[in-house]
């Protein structure tokens, strides 16, 4: 009868200290999963690109706001548009694709955003010239992490400190080519 007892003691103590690694003490998301995938259109013109899908856990009841996504190392990354997917355990999905409200009602949350890619532009060969000494106006984005090396970061508040979320890397999806 005592080897119950302890049984019992130790998957108690083993589900509290299992709850504690997966929801710490502090307000900060969880990574579950980083994903992304690169796409083609198959009718000419319609372009392609690359999107990204971040799963994160967060406490229950715990209010979180997304503030940005940003893709890419600190050089070479920018802040990108993105939409925000609640996963609550019912049935039911909410849908909230503005950055300013507070997701409460949720266990997990899905961050989407979509890059696209740029594609070369076809010249004909009785088209006039472009000069080729204009320089091309980009605008160079400041990464708030400093001497970030990973592959994004989300940064987001539970209350009133900035957090990060960081991936260090993605996992590539095989490509998609729709007809």
């Amino acid at each position: 009868m005592k080897k119950i007892y302890w049984l019992v003691f130790i998957a108690v103590i083993t589900a509290l200290y299992c709850g504690y690694i997966i929801f710490p003490k502090s307000n900060k998301l969880v990574l579950e999963s980083a994903t992304m995938q690169e796409w083609a259109g198959g009718a000419a013109g319609s372009g392609r690109g690359i999107t990204y899908r971040i799963v994160a856990k967060k406490r229950p009841k715990k209010a979180v706001k997304i503030s940005s996504v940003w893709i890419g190392n600190a050089q070479n990354g920018k802040t990108v548009d993105f939409i925000v997917t609640t996963m609550p355990k019912g049935p039911k999905e909410v849908n909230i694709s503005d950055r300013v409200e507070d997701i409460t009602d949720a266990d997990k949350i899905l961050i989407e955003a979509t890059l696209y890619l740029s594609r070369p532009v076809r010249r004909l060969p009785d088209d006039p010239e472009v000069p080729e000494d204009i320089p091309k106006q980009t605008e160079k984005q400041i990464c708030g992490i400093e001497n970030f090396t990973g592959d994004a970061y989300v940064a987001y508040s539970m209350g009133k400190k900035i957090e990060y979320l960081i991936i260090e890397k993605f996992q590539k999806l095989e490509p998609i080519f729709y007809p």
